[in-house]
């Protein structure tokens, strides 16, 4: 689903994604809980990771899961932010 999102020739126009980001940060929850059901490689990759983080830093098993995730939306922040502006480069040479 999220290799659909980097593959899509249409997107919404600038102005619909800035309407929706505003309301949703406008209701921002204080905590969110995620469960998330991981196999085959994905649970590798994650177990791995965690693990070096759990041993090689010290952090509790929470902790990995939290600094985990926040990458992973931190990551996926600055992916979409460079496709837009790729995308916003290639219309202003038209």
């Amino acid at each position: 689903m999220i290799d659909d999102l980097y593959n899509m020739n249409e997107t919404p126009s600038r102005g619909d994604i800035a309407e929706k980001l505003n309301e949703s940060t406008q209701t921002s929850p204080e905590e969110v809980t995620i469960q998330v059901v991981l196999s085959g490689v994905g649970a590798a990759r994650y177990n791995f990771v965690k693990s070096l983080l759990m041993i090689s830093l010290g952090m509790s098993e929470r902790d990995a899961d939290a600094y985990i995730c926040r990458v992973g939306a931190e990551t996926e922040i600055s992916k979409l932010a460079e496709l837009w502006n790729k995308k916003e480069n290639s219309n202003e040479g038209r």
